[in-house]
């Protein structure tokens, strides 16, 4: 289901990533993805594919695929939302349209108005995370050296952990189609 179609209504947390299913959570909201994970590796067993995805990875790569995916989680995020939203260019030109219009349906007359209103709120989580309060020159450096120490990680192998794909694939994905949008 895309943004377009529930206008973010639902979530429990405010916030994507969020599902509803029925063998999930009691068919009640379940946010973030660590939880969802969890839940969907619980509800489908201990041989689904959702639970042995990692099964292959040493307890040291688990620990280190968990630090990128915390990396990627509560640090480059900021990173896009600064990008996207901080820049009243950026944000009036490319967000409103794309997230707020497109995705999000809303009337092209409503969309700045909105777009306004959700930026306000999406600068003052930033300042209460932390990364709000560095400009954005010194944010785009600090993700920039994050995305580096992936890539250095990354080397010539195929996928993050090594020969086979994993878990952090996934979240390392969807955050460089984020920054490739942009």
């Amino acid at each position: 289901v895309g943004a377009g179609e529930h206008g973010m209504k639902g979530s429990p947390k405010g916030k994507m990533p969020w599902i509803v299913s029925p063998g999930i959570n009691d068919g009640q909201p379940l946010g973030d993805s660590f939880f969802i994970i969890k839940a969907i590796q619980e509800a489908e067993g201990p041989t689904s594919p959702a639970a042995t995805i990692d099964s292959w990875l040493t307890a040291e790569q688990k620990a280190v695929a968990r630090a990128f995916t915390t990396m990627l989680e509560e640090s480059v995020y900021w990173g896009a939302l600064a990008a996207r939203w901080f820049n009243k260019d950026n944000f009036y030109g490319r967000t409103v349209p794309l997230l707020f219009r497109d995705i999000m349906k809303i009337p092209g007359f409503l969309a700045p108005w909105i777009g306004w209103y959700a930026r306000r709120g999406g600068m003052a989580a930033a300042e209460g995370h932390g990364d709000g309060r560095h400009s954005q020159e010194d944010l785009a450096d600090k993700v920039a050296d994050e995305l580096r120490a992936l890539e250095a990680y990354l080397g010539d192998k195929p996928f993050l952990m090594g020969d086979r794909v994993s878990s952090v694939d996934a979240s390392l994905y969807a955050f460089l189609a984020v920054y490739t949008q942009w």
